[in-house]
């Protein structure tokens, strides 16, 4: 299968050690902040 989508990583603001991820597939959106 192949899976449409878009994955993009910034560092958080407010802790700048951790990271967030937001992945966009099919039309929705997932948000994980990596510590």
């Amino acid at each position: 299968d192949v899976l449409e989508g878009r994955i993009t990583v910034r560092k958080n603001r407010k802790d700048p050690r951790s990271l967030i991820i937001t992945l966009l597939l099919n039309g929705a959106a997932h948000t994980y902040a990596l510590q």
